[in-house]
């Protein structure tokens, strides 16, 4: 863990920046602090709605490029795991990772970490919270049958 350096692309919705970070301290717990992997936020809240831009395709090419300069400045930084805190914001990597290569590296699958954790084989039904964009792409639907949910 001591190597581990997260990065978080938030901001795209503080409280679901806000709500994973209190994930992040309860799915690391610690007796002290430094027993956790360091974490760096960019809670860049500033960019174009991911909802707006895959349902009405409204400024893709701003966001995709805010998105890849922030993801490439966590890199900078010494990230060497990405965290996208914004469901929707996912369907914009094969976007980003014909702008920056190496990037597709760094980036932490969800669905496969879940996979990882979970004995697929007794998942029989999965409810999905997430707004009218993240329903509507079905980029988890699409996901969780590759597994047979």
């Amino acid at each position: 863990m001591k190597n581990t350096v997260i990065g978080v692309l938030g901001g795209m919705g503080t409280y679901a920046t806000i709500n994973m970070f209190k994930q992040y301290a309860e799915v690391f717990p610690a007796e002290k602090e430094w027993d956790r992997p360091r974490i760096i936020i960019d809670n860049r809240c500033t960019m174009p709605s991911r909802v707006r831009a895959f349902l009405y395709k409204e400024k893709i090419d701003i966001l995709v490029n805010e998105m890849t300069e922030s993801m490439q400045n966590l890199v900078n930084t010494g990230c060497n795991k990405i965290i996208l805190a914004c469901n929707t914001s996912h369907l914009f990597l094969p976007k980003i990772y014909e702008k920056v290569d190496n990037l597709s590296n760094y980036v932490v699958n969800i669905i496969e970490c879940t996979s990882q954790k979970v004995s697929v084989d007794k998942v029989k039904e999965v409810f999905l919270l997430g707004s009218e964009g993240t329903i509507d792409s079905k980029i988890y639907q699409d996901e969780l049958r590759n597994f047979g949910i």
